[in-house]
């Protein structure tokens, strides 16, 4: 059973478990009442997203969740508003997260573009809750660099096999609790931790 100690001052670490379970108490606490919560709810953000009006949509997927980072440059945001406009990224038809993650970091994450990983799945995640069916991680689970130590530290590993995505199966097999969690919740929880 992984165990993780949440602070120096701690004389008992928490299992990993019981940091899942406390995740899970916490979010749906906030699904309830959302004022209870001190930070932007994942899933209220990708609500928003088909609320946007069409002509600021791009734009809106592209802008980050100021919990995840910093705000980003707005020549940086405008380049790659363009560079998914004039791809069409919207008009195709995905059958995974991993074909529309992959093309978005291509097209926008490659280089000296001013978008992080982060970023690139910030917006893989928008552009992903609008198509129809909807497409979102099932099969890894993804973070970025300020999440890699977490990954690294749950793990006890110094090296990550990928730079920015891990099977969500290798998580549960770690840990059966992540089970209770999907791929978008365990990077979330990744976040917190």
């Amino acid at each position: 059973m992984a165990c993780i100690v949440t602070s120096a001052s701690k004389t008992k670490a928490m299992t990993l478990a019981q940091k899942i379970n406390n995740y899970l108490k916490v979010s749906l606490t906030y699904k309830k009442d959302p004022s209870l919560n001190h930070y932007v709810s994942l899933w209220g953000d990708l609500e928003e997203v088909s609320k946007t009006p069409s002509k600021n949509l791009i734009k809106r997927c592209v802008c980050n969740r100021k919990r995840h980072q910093q705000l980003l440059s707005n020549v940086a945001v405008k380049t790659a508003v363009s560079k998914i406009n004039t791809a069409g990224i919207l008009s195709r038809k995905y059958t995974n997260f991993e074909e529309l993650y992959d093309d978005l970091l291509k097209l926008i994450g490659t280089g000296k573009t001013g978008i992080s990983n982060c970023t690139v799945y910030d917006c893989a995640l928008r552009v992903g809750s609008i198509m129809s069916p909807k497409v979102e991680p099932k099969e890894y689970v993804y973070y970025h660099r300020h999440l890699c130590k977490n990954v690294r530290h749950i793990f006890g590993i110094s090296h990550l096999p990928h730079p920015y995505r891990m099977k969500y199966a290798d998580f549960v097999k770690l840990e059966p609790a992540f089970k209770k969690l999907t791929p978008i919740e365990v990077e979330d929880f990744l976040c917190l931790m």
